[in-house]
């Protein structure tokens, strides 16, 4: 996982490797899945959210696209 500064760092560091690929992830989207996945954590009963709620909330969240896929 790599963070960066700004859309230009983003773009400076994906010119210089083109041989990678993924995805970008916006800060909202990631606090929307985290909150998913990790909210109930500690809780006793807790458990994994299926895969339906979890493509649901990819979908809401508008990660979409081959890499989202589940």
């Amino acid at each position: 996982m790599c963070f960066f500064r700004s859309e230009e760092h983003l773009h400076t560091w994906i010119e210089s490797r083109p041989d990678k690929k993924g995805v970008t992830v916006s800060w909202s989207q990631l606090i929307g899945l985290s909150r998913l996945l990790y909210t109930h954590r500690l809780d006793i009963d807790d458990g994994r959210p299926t895969r339906e709620e979890l493509a649901a909330a990819c979908e809401s969240l508008e990660l979409t696209g081959e890499f989202w896929q589940i």
